[in-house]
């Protein structure tokens, strides 16, 4: 059996608005995935072809950042 995991997700985000160079309205975002980077074991898989057993782990922490403009 495999415990419990846990995994903590980060989401920041700023509307600019009003601007003067033909823009509407600009968004920015900030996204960070497995804040705690924490990689635990989610999953095992019998060895049936391979001769060992395959596990598989939580993916490492990683981030995005993205613009949105309104034209």
């Amino acid at each position: 059996r495999i415990a419990a995991t846990t995994n903590t997700d980060l989401s920041l985000s700023y509307r600019f608005t009003g601007l003067d160079w033909g823009v509407k309205g600009l968004k920015l975002q900030l996204n960070v995935f497995n804040l705690m980077n924490k990689q635990d074991v989610t999953s095992i898989s019998p060895a049936k072809v391979a001769k060992y057993d395959q596990y598989v782990f939580q993916a490492p922490r990683s981030w995005q950042l993205s613009a949105k403009a309104e034209f």
